[in-house]
């Protein structure tokens, strides 16, 4: 740039950067913020609740929405903490006050007076930090201005603030001030949020102190800590990376990984006896349900179109000749069968000695059988174990007649730590799941016993299902209990967009939280449609 005297001045312009939650919400007009972590640039539209507000676009992406919906419904809890914010003129942020007093109880803010700070079932006396068990002071805070956080004291007065940027003090009831004092007077457009608890604070009730104290708040232990009250294995827990807090909003997120949506069966303690035959597992989508049967001489007829691509003879090496019926008419029939004829009109099994009915109707899944009997049957139990998880993994696709089904199943070994050095130990547990190249989604399953082979592995016999075998459906249960305790004050809501625990006495505590996403803009080339998928955020 030159001036009227010719002088060339050179100006540098720098915009909002920081991590992806710390950027402002909403950034301004037309105002630029990088996201350091993610690598991605903001720029701001209208005002809080725009249409135009903070548009990311997904150009060109096969499936872009579906992908993201399935992200947002199957990886992400939503959550809030203890909150109070201040961005609006009705807060009495008018540019004249230096100090705001409001109540545990209070509204977050005027804009959102359906949300308090504390929620109100709190008992008397519990506003206290779970990571101290005294009352809340500038060191459990975080209170950011317009995304900058903020230093504040304890104890010194406004007048002797040097570096610090303001003073706190607390009460420990609902009913009790707290009150926040600047050193510099907030301006009309600042935007102030005060948040009391962070990152460190929900790992803390996931996996409890970190001196390995296993209460969630210092002399409480009637609710320990997730790990502890779930007895969740360590290469199950949630990396810390995956949870953040948002100090502007309050609002905070527990990603998961396939892991922790996956249905898993683990053994319930340590293998010691090493004899295994068959491994028999059959998966809750083959069911085919109210489907007649005929009985004559112990053999069982099942209509079934080209049943020969489902099933084989036992005779035949192959991994489906089994069957199990349920939900029979005849409960005797209920269980696993050897698969005698199978064509293109129907298969038949038979049991030996069977006298009851001869016509009635069952369900039939197809049951998946691994040969684990090769695996050694003494010495070492962690090799023994890593062997069979070797013959399971290691399958390719399997053929049954014309029909090729791709492997799902995962039977591995489980990595085990010593739990005060964190080294790894010899494993000596299994654990079994589906794989994530299969099913991104949680796919149910029943483990069936074959001679004596779940009971040497220590797994049970039994259906395993996402509402009870993942460790999503175990956290939304510890969320909810932890939220509804009065003597914790970690959680103000629980929001998910898909319920995986399936219990009714939960529904009217958890919410649901909004992505709204839509096509618009689609485009289309000669093979294939893509999608251009806007997603329009009301947070960072």
């Amino acid at each position: 740039m030159a001036t009227s005297n010719n002088t060339v001045v050179v100006s540098r312009i720098q915009n909002r950067r920081g991590l992806k939650q710390d950027l402002p919400q909403p950034l301004r007009s037309g105002e630029i913020g990088l996201s350091t972590d993610s690598r991605q640039v903001y720029i701001g539209g209208g005002e809080i609740g725009s249409t135009e507000n903070k548009v990311l676009i997904f150009e060109n992406t096969d499936n872009a929405r579906q992908i993201v919906d399935s992200i947002a419904n199957n990886q992400i809890i939503s959550f809030t903490v203890p909150h109070r914010r201040y961005n609006t003129s009705l807060d009495g942020l008018n540019g004249t006050a230096k100090a705001f007093t409001y109540t545990g109880g209070s509204d977050v803010s005027q804009t959102n007076s359906s949300r308090d700070v504390f929620r109100s079932t709190v008992g008397a006396g519990n506003l206290v930090s779970i990571e101290t068990g005294s009352a809340f002071d500038a060191d459990d805070l975080t209170v950011v201005k317009n995304g900058i956080a903020l230093t504040g004291n304890n104890t010194a007065s406004i007048g002797n603030l040097t570096t610090e940027d303001y003073i706190f003090s607390s009460g420990t009831s609902l009913g009790n001030d707290h009150t926040i004092t600047f050193k510099s007077i907030p301006l009309t457009s600042d935007d102030i949020g005060i948040t009391y608890y962070g990152n460190s604070a929900i790992s803390r009730a996931l996996s409890g102190a970190p001196s390995g104290d296993a209460n969630i708040k210092p002399g409480y232990s009637a609710l320990t800590n997730f790990y502890a009250r779930d007895s969740v294995p360590t290469f199950l827990q949630i990396p810390t990376d995956l949870i953040v807090v948002n100090a502007t909003t309050g609002t905070g997120y527990i990603g998961f990984q396939h892991k922790h949506i996956a249905v898993t069966a683990l053994s319930n303690s340590d293998v010691s006896t090493l004899t295994f035959t068959n491994f028999l597992v059959s998966k809750d989508s083959d069911l085919i349900d109210n489907i007649a049967f005929t009985e004559s001489s112990d053999t069982f007829t099942v209509p079934y179109a080209h049943a020969n691509q489902k099933y084989v003879p036992t005779s035949t090496a192959n991994n489906f000749n089994r069957v199990h019926i349920s939900n029979c008419s005849v409960s005797a029939v209920n269980g696993v069968h050897n698969i005698t004829a199978a064509n293109a009109t129907h298969f038949q099994f038979a049991i030996s000695g069977y006298s009851g009915a001869t016509s009635g109707t069952l369900a039939h899944t197809r049951v998946l059988q691994y040969d684990i009997s090769g695996a050694p049957s003494s010495g070492d139990i962690t090799t023994s174990l890593n062997t069979i998880s070797g013959i399971i993994n290691n399958r390719g696709n399997i053929t049954t007649g014309s029909n090729v089904t791709q492997s799902w199943g995962s039977l591995h070994v489980t990595p085990e730590f010593d739990s005060a050095t964190g080294t790894a130990l010899a494993s000596k547990k299994v654990y079994f799941t589906h794989k994530s190249t299969q099913n991104s989604n949680p796919a149910n399953f029943t483990l069936h016993e074959s001679g004596s082979t779940l009971t040497n592995l220590k797994l049970t016999a039994q259906n395993y299902n996402r509402s009870t075998n993942t460790i999503r459906a175990q956290l939304e249960q510890f969320l909810v209990e932890a939220m509804e305790n009065v003597n914790l004050n970690v959680f103000n809501k629980i929001q998910v967009n898909q319920r995986y625990k399936a219990n009714a006495t939960l529904d009217a505590k958890i919410n649901t939280y909004n992505l709204n996403t839509n096509t618009e803009h689609q485009k289309h080339n000669n093979t294939h449609q893509r999608q251009s998928t806007k997603i329009k955020q009301q947070s960072v």
